[in-house]
């Protein structure tokens, strides 16, 4: 047999594979020892590690009519409840005969963005309605002066916490452990 001065090539699949196989090879190597550790940027959820910094974290966002806020320190259920308590409140707001009496209590939008939160709320949006809410709620009892334990249930991992306004008025939190924290089942607005 005659030597053949051609060199031999590799069938394009070949090639291919080879090159995906060496990127992938360098690309591992890389990761465990050449790069620099990947950081997690996503924002850092609520502090929710003991009773206290849940209501913390409560009363944050319901001093601020912050929804977003609300949610995230709160189980599925207890959002749930929430929607269901400002949608009915909602339904108060629109109606003819209580609708202007709620709506007086309601002080006027600050800005630009809390105007667009009210005229949101007119549609139904829950956080429009959350802000208007808990706005009409601040200017007859301001912010809460102090929260009480009421009751700590055994071996459920659940405590009953009341946010005392300015005026003496009491609403009820319900925390319970879950997932890792201590997150609202429910709350009275």
């Amino acid at each position: 047999m005659a030597s053949s001065s051609r060199p031999i090539r590799p069938s394009p699949a070949f090639a291919l594979l080879a090159l995906l196989l060496s990127a992938n090879l360098a690309g591992a190597a890389c990761g465990k020892q050449g790069a620099p550790p990947q950081r997690d940027t996503s924002p850092a959820g609520p502090d929710l590690s003991t009773p206290d910094a849940a209501i913390a974290c409560v009363s944050r966002a319901v001093e601020a009519g912050d929804f977003a806020a609300l949610r995230a320190c709160s189980t599925i259920e207890g959002i749930e409840g929430v929607r269901r308590d400002l949608l009915a409140w909602s339904a108060l707001l629109s109606d003819t005969a209580t609708g202007t009496r709620i709506a007086s209590r309601i002080p006027p939008p600050r800005d630009a963005p809390e105007d667009a939160l009210y005229r949101a709320a007119f549609t139904g949006d829950l956080a429009g309605l959350f802000r208007m809410l808990t706005r009409s709620r601040a200017s007859d009892s301001g912010p809460v002066a102090r929260a009480e334990v009421v009751r700590v249930v055994e071996g459920v991992e659940r405590v009953e916490i009341d946010r005392v306004q300015r005026d003496g008025t009491r609403r009820r939190v319900v925390l319970v452990w879950k997932d890792g924290a201590w997150r609202v089942a429910r709350i009275a607005l």
